[in-house]
């Protein structure tokens, strides 16, 4: 691979870590398979293009990179069917190779980019469900810093718990939540003793 093509702007390097973790969680569901087309490729006319005039054409690298379908679709994990309406939307930024379906670097950035719009809009935010309020409940629920506290661990371990499968929750917008059942299933997992 190009090393002049792999930058600290890149998506496929700033979301490698979301990616790497939702592959993961694919290996532990069995999902996973080592046949899977490269992640990163290079279109190969956008290196050196010119136009019948002989003038120069340069790509930037944001549209010569192409991210994997699969790639992709462990970067949005679960959001993935709704993010592929989006990414249905503008069929000149898929390429197939190999018989592979590939998106080009810049097109997934402009999709981020309206994510990140629309999540700050008020119509999405009318349109999100508001946490209901839990009225005579006998179990307690505890937030990530309860639990942390709990457990008497960091924020990053936590995550890795999630991340492993290891810890169930529920998310409600960016909050996440845990119930004692979630806590108890937890602790016989990992056979962790605490008080």
């Amino acid at each position: 691979m190009n090393k002049e093509l792999v930058t600290e702007e890149s998506i496929w390097t700033r979301y490698k870590p979301i990616v790497e973790a939702n592959k993961e969680k694919r290996k532990l569901l069995g999902s996973f398979s080592d046949n899977e087309p490269p992640e990163l490729i290079i279109e190969d006319y956008t290196e050196d293009y010119t136009l019948p005039d002989g003038a120069h054409v340069e790509y930037p690298w944001e549209m010569r990179r192409l991210l994997s379908n699969q790639w992709v679709h462990d970067l949005f994990g679960e959001d993935f069917p709704i993010v592929g309406i989006l990414l249905s939307v503008a069929e000149m930024d898929m390429v197939v190779v190999n018989g592979n379906i590939y998106y080009r670097e810049l097109y997934i950035q402009n999709v981020l980019n309206i994510l990140t719009v629309l999540a700050k809009t008020q119509f999405v935010n009318q349109l999100r469900p508001l946490p209901q309020t839990v009225k005579d409940i006998s179990k307690p629920i505890y937030t990530s810093k309860d639990l942390m506290a709990i457990l008497n661990v960091k924020e990053s371990t936590l995550r890795g718990y999630r991340d492993k499968l290891l810890l169930d929750y529920s998310k409600c917008g960016d909050k996440i939540w845990y119930t004692q059942e979630n806590l108890m299933d937890f602790l016989k997992r990992t056979n962790i003793n605490n008080n």
